[in-house]
């Protein structure tokens, strides 16, 4: 996997959109490596969201995300 600080290009950072399908990528190929390597999908998908959940509280706040959620 690249860098992910090597997302940005000579006029700067890449457009949302584009850091999104980025992330997503890497997100598949992980999957992809977890699955190949024996790991339940179920187990994956926990964790994925517990991941997920933790990033969103750390970027919006605890209250912010229980309303979107």
């Amino acid at each position: 996997m690249s860098d992910p600080a090597s997302f940005t290009t000579a006029r700067g950072p890449l457009p949302d959109n584009e850091q999104k399908q980025a992330a997503l990528s890497y997100l598949n190929e992980a999957w992809a490596e977890a699955r190949h390597d024996g790991i339940d999908g179920d187990c994956l998908a926990q964790a994925s969201l517990f991941a997920a959940f933790a990033e969103l509280v750390g970027t919006y706040g605890e209250d912010a995300v229980a309303k979107f959620v």
